[in-house]
């Protein structure tokens, strides 16, 4: 057999590392099936509420037997950095709940007006006054009205809120436009009070809507 002329060796030994070269040059150039898979994602912070302005002047006021009321107006005053405020009878109504159902019937039947703990709270510090009670037979507590009418709310914005076992806050709501008049009386919500514990986000979009809460950023 004849040997292979050397230019042909040389030709072909140049040929083989040519193509070696354009593989591995091809292959570093590929990038991975799952690279957008790979590539790092940096989520999105998640949104925040905070109070539109200074809310010095915000007072949350309520009356609560149980608690649930309290709990949720500790949720708006926590919220909107506002003063808590507790709304209380100078003859606290009964721990036995059949007893505290009784005397209230009675007093809404009477059309009474439970005196007060405490009279000397200054109103006149606050622009905005939320109103919190639980509803007893449809309506608010008598104790409420006796508050209402204890005070000055002229010119004064009220927000009412509840918390319920069925009941909703729309029949109180007249009933406190009608006390006071003289005020600017904001949409209500109703809570209910098996879950007051759990309400916050609810009392946050109830705030937002309201337009005391805006979104982070905006």
């Amino acid at each position: 057999m004849k040997k292979m002329p050397k230019i042909l060796v040389y030709l072909f030994v140049l040929m083989v590392a040519l193509c070696l070269t354009a593989c591995s040059s091809g292959q570093e150039e590929t990038p991975p099936a799952d690279n957008e898979q790979q590539q790092e994602v940096t989520p999105s912070p998640d949104e925040q509420q905070e109070p539109q302005a200074d809310n010095s002047t915000i007072l949350v006021a309520y009356f609560s037997r149980t608690g649930n009321t309290e709990t949720v107006a500790g949720l708006i005053a926590e919220q909107l950095g506002a003063d808590l405020y507790a709304i209380t009878p100078a003859e606290a109504y009964p721990e036995d709940y059949q007893q505290a159902l009784e005397i209230a019937q009675q007093q809404q039947d009477d059309d009474a007006r439970p005196e007060l703990a405490d009279t000397d709270l200054d109103l006149s510090a606050y622009d905005t006054v939320f109103i919190g009670y639980p509803i007893w037979y449809g309506y608010e507590p008598m104790i409420i009205r006796t508050f209402l009418e204890s005070y000055d709310f002229s010119g004064k914005t009220v927000i009412p809120f509840c918390t319920s076992g069925g009941s909703t806050i729309s029949a109180s709501e007249q009933s406190i436009a009608a006390l006071i008049p003289q005020a600017t009386l904001l949409e209500g919500i109703t809570i209910s009070g098996s879950s007051a514990a759990d309400a916050g986000a609810e009392v946050t979009s109830w705030l937002t809507d309201l337009g005391l809460l805006t979104t982070q950023g905006e």
